[in-house]
């Protein structure tokens, strides 16, 4: 993979990672729009970076989209892990409805911004469309 296919990767891994954060600020009242994207942030940013981009990098010659819808589900449920491993099971229930269908629409993002037609990675241009 060239230059360009990377800068395209890391600018859909922002993408996915802040997506979220900016609409926390966006809908956070007056004075909390820097908390909300803060405390969102804290957690989509972090584990962009630390867990999501190495797995880009293992699995970029397998590439897919439900391949990314999978690891986008599997990544949001680590937000649940400290109310399931502390027993809070009815906040993580209540959390599990709105995290779990971020973290598609974060691996959706990713995959229509930074590997749908993007020519430069080494499979998906070459083999198939997106």
């Amino acid at each position: 993979m060239n230059s360009r296919g990377t800068i395209r990767l890391a600018f859909a891994l922002g993408v996915a990672a802040l997506w979220l954060p900016l609409l926390a600020s966006w809908r956070a009242q007056d004075g909390y729009r820097g908390t909300g994207f803060l405390i969102t942030g804290g957690f989509t940013v972090p584990i962009t970076l630390l867990v999501a981009a190495p797995l880009v990098y293992v699995f970029r010659r397998r590439l897919s989209f439900l391949l990314s819808c999978l690891f986008g589900i599997a990544l949001s449920l680590i937000g649940l892990l400290p109310d399931l491993i502390t027993g809070h099971w009815g906040v993580a229930n209540g959390l599990a409805q709105i995290i779990v269908p971020a973290g598609l629409i974060s691996s959706m993002l990713f995959w229509l911004v930074g590997v749908r037609g993007n020519r430069d990675l080494t499979c998906v241009g070459a083999d198939r469309e997106g």
